[in-house]
């Protein structure tokens, strides 16, 4: 193998030909996800495959859960993620998605009402401060807040400092939701 003892691991957009040491990371668990490029299928390392065949061979389902959460994804395209039909759809596909998958694979608890959505760039910082986000971490967003209208616009050379401060804003949005725990789905929009 690659590196030592241990498989490499990278996505192909062809099937390896031969003897080749790259392997498929493993699928340790799988979610439900309104995407309309990557589909409704995803694990820990990104999107799983949009193909029945595919996805019954990585994961286990049925065809009939595989055709109902395809039809789930494609009124949630439409109707959006956060209507209350959609969202009590996308549990009980949950439910039924941990009971048809392997017993090696974590599938989300469902849950009886959606998380709080929270935007870094939008939400007021008192309201973060009163759900207890540390003060440290509220120091780092204002911070990144204040650099937003130096990233309002791309002029053609500052497309990297843009880049930038979007993944930091990501970065924090990934702290803040770490902070809060799962009842609040937080983004840097």
């Amino acid at each position: 193998m690659g590196n030592g003892d241990r498989p490499e691991y990278r996505w192909l957009a062809y099937e390896p030909r031969g003897d080749d040491d790259v392997v498929d990371a493993p699928v340790q668990d799988v979610h439900l996800r309104v995407n309309e490029y990557g589909g409704p299928f995803w694990y820990s390392e990104g999107c799983l495959a949009l193909d029945f065949e595919e996805v019954h061979r990585l994961v286990g389902i049925t065809r009939s859960l595989y055709d109902d959460i395809i039809a789930w994804h494609d009124e949630a395209l439409v109707a959006g993620e956060n209507d209350p039909a959609i969202y009590a759809r996308q549990q009980d596909l949950l439910r039924r998605l941990a009971d048809e998958v392997r017993d090696d694979i974590d599938v989300p608890v469902p849950r009886t009402s959606p998380p709080s959505q929270l935007s870094v760039l939008r939400t007021d910082p008192e309201r973060l401060r009163a759900l207890g986000v540390p003060a440290e971490l509220l120091s780092r967003v204002e911070e990144w807040r204040s650099r937003a209208g130096d990233h309002a616009r791309s002029n053609g050379s500052n497309d990297a400092a843009i880049w930038a401060w979007q993944d930091a804003g990501v970065v924090l949005a990934a702290e803040i939701s770490k902070a809060l725990g799962e009842g609040y789905v937080v983004g840097s929009d």
